[in-house]
């Protein structure tokens, strides 16, 4: 986890039930998962930080415009995603701060639009145009990193652990791997040998698209740690995107069986 990074934050209400009905529709709305659900509340979780919903211990109603917590900022999509919340939250409990103050707004960076709990807890849903999201999807392997590396890369085992290489007969064409498909060729260039452990490679699509993966290979005190970055593009729904993890994380766990039986 990164140092400093937010862990979670915890929101407590009074009527449990509702909140976790409002806060449930967005959070998921917003990819988030349901993490745990108990008796006192429930979380949600997106990357490493999670949103926990909590029953108050005590009846005090929450007054943002004094000290404390005034408001969330959640990026939340293009404009297109935004609006589409901004219309559905009223059904799902939420208020719609549409006054002067608080409807859209364009502050040099970002446009947003502001709801508010029926607790009077304040989410600012933030418009972010060109946000890609990220994910690091790694596997710990008790072999040397070099070792890792020379076989992760090597012509005759890639398609071993890398299922979209396994099919098509791979070959290679001077520096770059290609393997075919129904759309036509798919051609794969790694970056040079390298002590470094650096594995990325761009992937050439049939239409000319060229898609980057890093892929680095890292000391780790039981070996060597594989991280696959996957990037989500726009347009690319969360369940796809959730499917490219699972089978990154396939890949990765393949690999892992073959160089530690």
């Amino acid at each position: 986890m990164a140092f400093g990074a937010l862990h979670h934050v915890e929101l407590q209400a009074l009527d449990l039930d509702r909140a976790l009905a409002e806060w449930g529709w967005l959070l998921t709305s917003l990819d988030h998962t349901e993490h745990q659900r108990r008796a006192g509340g429930a979380s949600w979780i997106r990357g490493a930080a999670y949103v926990v919903v909590a029953q108050a211990a005590r009846p005090s109603a929450h007054d943002r415009r004094g000290a404390g917590l005034n408001h969330l900022a959640l990026h939340a999509g293009d404009r297109a995603q935004v609006d589409r919340l901004w219309r559905q939250a009223e059904a799902h409990g939420w208020r719609r701060l549409a006054d002067a103050r608080y409807d859209w707004r364009l502050d040099g960076t970002a446009e947003s639009a502001f709801l508010e709990s029926s607790e009077r807890l304040k989410v600012e849903l933030v418009v972010s145009e060109h946000d890609q999201e990220s994910r690091h999807v790694s596997v710990v392997i008790g072999r040397h990193p070099r070792e890792v590396a020379a076989f992760a890369r090597s012509d005759e085992d890639l398609p071993e652990w890398a299922a979209g290489l396994a099919a098509g007969g791979l070959r290679r064409d001077g520096d770059e791997l290609v393997v075919a498909s129904p759309m036509g060729d798919v051609r794969v260039r790694f970056a040079p040998v390298n002590e470094l452990g650096v594995l990325d490679h761009d992937v050439t699509l049939p239409d000319g698209t060229v898609v980057h993966n890093p892929l680095r290979v890292l000391a780790h005190p039981l070996g060597a740690e594989v991280v696959f970055t996957l990037r989500r593009p726009e347009g690319v729904t969360a369940d796809a995107f959730e499917a490219d993890a699972q089978a990154v994380t396939a890949d990765l766990d393949r690999l892992r069986s073959l160089l530690q039986p």
